[in-house]
């Protein structure tokens, strides 16, 4: 049996980076697409622990005993079926991506061109940065503690609202990008255009909640910029995305020690280490299901949907808390000391087995669809925003976080929501221009 779980361990990898070769790389250099971004993360949070287990890395180790001692209760037919569902899984989500970027995006038709004014955009920098400020001064005493003054959950709520105004940040920058990528012209835009007012609000912002011991966002926002300029722009070369895979994975390992201790000096490989432990610990609620649980063949998402009244404002619905779902509220336990949820567990107890890969055929198919509106500024943010996040967030947070929040909130909704507000108040001020111009008497 552990020969078949080898077999099955290799099938996954050798799928997924065969796929993300031939949709990658070419003479022209590498895209960082969505495929990349999905790859890796299946990869790392979906077999990297799996393999661990049944290779048997670290058992050997006290910090992993608690870890082996659920894993170790894992019989080999659940390893082996969980490794075949995740192999489906991964070609249906090719087949989504295939189908997805055969279709041909509708152009056009004649008609009036529509007048975008981008300096509009100074409206929302005020705007965030005045929401800016009261959230940054309200966890003051949180900066530069990594995260060792984490002291409850009005902590946690607070350090939410910062998180936010973060990613509104990062929404509203790479919209202005694509915004000014369209101005300039489509094939004359380079990576100037990323250097804004924006990027410079949300770099303060950024140093601040690193200094908290945050990464997933600032991860996420350095492949959303890698998304939109490899893939619009033109495709790195091997050199030039391999250093900023090795910046990043440097960045991510530093911010790993600094987020424990300050003052402990820590070996490489105790970083390195920790640096695995974010697919280990995030393993924890996977290895538990598949101890305990069944996967269901299909399941109507109640959590998922529930999870979207977290966007109704709570002035409109003061009772939301008591109308959302908790998997605890059916019977599943949630093993995540650690915080996280593994994605896995996440897509079980909302879809079951063949519910998740009709959902990922539909992720795949929607993500080619929106990768060949090459010449919209909304299809283009969109697209890079959501490949950004779901390297990280869509594979280790709870869907309420990384499908209902990051991705469908603030990746599809606020950008429509401000870019559609900018072409109104565009159009506003150019019919008060023109019934302002004088005509000329004949």
């Amino acid at each position: 049996m552990r020969l078949l779980l080898t077999l099955l361990i290799v099938a996954n990898i050798a799928l997924a980076a065969w796929y993300t070769v031939r949709k990658c790389w070419s003479r022209q250099g590498i895209e960082f697409n969505h495929v990349l971004a999905f790859t890796v993360g299946f990869l790392f949070y979906w077999i990297c622990p799996v393999a661990l287990g049944v290779w048997r890395f670290f058992d050997e180790m006290p910090a992993m005993s608690v870890w082996y001692g659920i894993f170790d209760g894992i019989g080999d037919a659940k390893l082996a079926a969980y490794l075949s569902v995740s192999l489906l899984a991964y070609l249906s989500f090719v087949f989504g991506t295939e189908r997805g970027e055969s279709r041909r995006p509708r152009t056009a038709g004649p008609g009036r061109k529509r007048i975008l004014n981008i300096r509009l955009m100074n409206g929302y920098l005020v705007l965030v940065g005045g929401m800016f400020v009261p959230a940054a001064i309200g966890i003051r005493s949180e900066f530069f503690k990594g995260y060792t003054n984490i002291r409850g959950v009005q902590d946690l709520y607070s350090r939410s609202q910062f998180g936010a105004v973060t990613v509104f940040s990062i929404l509203l920058w790479m919209l202005y990008s694509s915004m000014h990528h369209q101005k300039l012209n489509l094939a004359a835009a380079t990576y100037g255009v990323f250097a804004n007012r924006f990027l410079a609000l949300y770099a303060v912002e950024a140093v601040l909640a690193i200094s908290m011991g945050s990464r997933y966002i600032e991860l996420s926002s350095a492949f959303m910029f890698a998304t939109y300029c490899s893939v619009y722009f033109r495709r790195w070369s091997a050199r030039t995305m391999g250093s900023f895979l090795a910046l990043l994975l440097v960045f991510a390992l530093a911010v790993g020690a600094v987020r424990t201790d300050l003052s402990v000096t820590k070996s490489l490989g105790e970083i390195a280490f920790e640096g695995l432990g974010e697919t280990v610990n995030g393993a924890l609620s996977l290895t538990y299901f598949l101890r305990e649980y069944s996967f269901g063949v299909l399941r109507w998402p109640a959590f998922l949907l529930s999870d979207y009244v977290y966007l109704v404002p709570r002035i409109l619905l003061p009772m939301k808390d008591s109308m959302i779902l908790s998997p605890e509220d059916l019977g599943f336990h949630v093993e995540n000391p650690v915080g996280g949820m593994h994605s896995f567990f996440s897509f079980m107890i909302n879809f079951g087995a063949l519910g998740t890969m009709l959902f990922l055929f539909a992720f795949g198919y929607g993500m080619g669809s929106l990768k060949s509106w090459r010449r919209s500024i909304l299809p283009r943010t969109v697209y890079a925003m959501l490949s950004g996040w779901t390297l990280i967030s869509f594979f280790r947070n709870p869907f309420e976080v990384s499908l209902v929040k990051d991705m469908f909130q603030m990746s599809i909704v606020m950008p429509a929501f401000v870019l559609g507000s900018v072409y109104f108040f565009s159009d506003i001020l150019r019919a008060r221009r023109l019934s302002t111009e004088v005509p000329v008497a004949s």
